[in-house]
This record gives C-alpha cells, sequence and structure tokens, in this order.
C-alpha cells in the first residue's frame, strides 16, 4: 500500500491512472491464495476452441491471483492477430482491470447497455 501513498505525492493527475493502479496493488492485500504457485507458460494447441482455451488460461490467472476484486474488476480480452505473410491467426486472452470508453460529448441522453 505504500507504493499506492507515494503515487499520490507524483505528479499523475488523471483519477483513470491512480484508479487502475490503486486497484491492481489492492490484490496483493486481499489475495485469497497463500501458497502461490511458480510461474509457468501454459501451451494449448492451436487447434483447442477459443473457449477452452479462456477457460484453461483463466484457472492459471486464479493459481496465483484469486480475491474478491479479482472477481469484480478482472476479465479476460481475447484478441486476434493475423500474420499477413503466411495468414496464420493467434488468439490470445489477456486480463484486464478495465476497458477505457469513448464517451462522446452529451448532446442528448446517453445509454450504455446493461450485460444480462
Amino acid at each position: 500500500m505504500r507504493s499506492a501513498l507515494r503515487f499520490i505525492g507524483s505528479s499523475h493527475q488523471n483519477a483513470q491512472e491512480f484508479l487502475r493502479f490503486y486497484i491492481q496493488c489492492l490484490p496483493e492485500d486481499v489475495n485469497r491464495v497463500i501458497d502461490k504457485l511458480e510461474s509457468r507458460v501454459v501451451v494449448i494447441d492451436h487447434k483447442t476452441s477459443a473457449n477452452i482455451k479462456a477457460s484453461v488460461l483463466w484457472s492459471e490467472y486464479l493459481q496465483t491471483k484469486n480475491s474478491e476484486l479479482v472477481d469484480h474488476f478482472v476479465g479476460y480480452l481475447k484478441m486476434m492477430l493475423r500474420c499477413t505473410k503466411c495468414t496464420y491467426c493467434a488468439v490470445p486472452f489477456n486480463p484486464f482491470w478495465d476497458l477505457s470508453l469513448y464517451i462522446p460529448q452529451l448532446t442528448g441522453s446517453l445509454s450504455l447497455p446493461v450485460p444480462r
């Protein structure tokens, strides 16, 4: 937590940067995982479905980072990377703590879809 307090005194003025930093510092203090396994590289066959890959990688993530904050704030971002020479397509998954949304200048009412 001391590092978060040092951050407050720095020249950063961006509230989103501070919130991201603060939320990412807290899980170590409230982590449910007591005995953390060593980090390991998970190799998954490229023919495996995206849903199974995501499930395996999420389980691995929870082996070291598991807290109520993770339950509420962390998700997995699926990307598609395609090689321009051979057209091979890789589908990596990366954990995220927040997503930046562009909100246009308000000219009337604004509504955001609610997930079901």
